[in-house]
């Protein structure tokens, strides 16, 4: 679905033929977005979501605020969220989608919401707007200083490609069953996340304390506590700040270290002579 020169994709099911139609997303969708007021923040309430409540397809109510029953009904006005509409985060971390695959009991704050129409297939959009092609356009649409955003204009001006109903059907059923995948795997994921969790609390010993509650047969004595650095060598990287290039060697920092593994998300590269430099000044 990435290549816009021809039209035509580099994968197809059988039986379709024929270059995909190019349009503005807006052309084929009802496309705005949340309130941009801020209305009193209550307790409990009925939720209003915003960009950070907004990823890898689904809602999550992490740290979600809550709206009167008016300013609900005030905002929903102006931007009603239903079942099969496709939400993308505006702010922050751009782009970011939610499939509504349950009947909605929320609000949105500067949230763009694609409504559902009979123009297209709402699983191929959703799929759709997923692709390389959609992320570079929507990186180079990106404006602000430290907090990105992009305007309703832009995502309006998304240039998406569209064949025929039945083949968008096709793709977008196709897809929907590794989006159910995951999901079933990462539920899975979660639930043995939490089962480590709990033996890392029942394994070690509690502070003041120098026996666990949970233990291999066998094992009686107390445990020894000691200072970490009197059982390892404890160092930190460099302090300086080399001159980054485009390709060299990786340079990690904490933003590159997390759930046990090395990540390369944005990382930044330095020269041989600043990574044999930086190696030896940890030696």
């Amino acid at each position: 679905m990435d290549n816009k020169k021809n039209g035509i994709p580099k994968l197809r099911f059988p039986g379709f033929t024929g270059a995909w139609e190019q349009r503005k997303l807006g052309e084929v969708a009802d496309v705005r977005d949340g309130t941009h007021d801020s209305p009193k923040y209550i307790n409990e309430g009925y939720p209003l979501l915003t960009s950070k409540n907004v990823g890898n397809g689904y809602i999550n109510y992490d740290d979600v605020k809550y709206v009167s029953e008016k300013d609900y009904v005030q905002i929903n006005k102006r931007s009603k969220v239903d079942v099969n509409d496709i939400l993308m985060g505006m702010i922050g971390i751009i782009g970011n989608l939610a499939l509504i695959r349950e009947e909605p009991d929320f609000a949105i704050k500067n949230v763009a919401l694609i409504k559902h129409t009979s123009n297209f297939d709402y699983q191929f959009l959703f799929q759709e707007l997923q692709t390389n092609s959609i992320s570079k356009e929507l990186l180079s649409g990106m404006d602000g200083g430290t907090q990105k955003f992009i305007s309703l204009k832009k995502i309006r001006n998304l240039s998406v490609m569209f064949p025929s109903k039945n083949e968008q059907n096709q793709i977008g059923l196709s897809l929907a069953r590794f989006d159910d995948l995951i999901a079933l795997h990462q539920r899975k994921l979660e639930h043995l996340q939490e089962q480590k969790k709990g033996l890392l609390q029942k394994m070690f010993p509690k502070n003041g304390e120098v026996v666990p509650e949970v233990r291999f047969p066998g094992f009686t004595d107390a445990w020894e506590q000691r200072k970490l650095g009197e059982v390892a060598d404890v160092r930190d990287g460099t302090h300086d700040s080399p001159k980054y290039i485009n390709e060299g060697y990786p340079l990690l920092t904490s933003k590159n270290v997390g759930n046990g593994n090395i990540n390369y998300d944005d990382v930044k590269y330095c020269i041989r002579k600043d990574y044999v430099q930086i190696n030896n000044d940890q030696r």
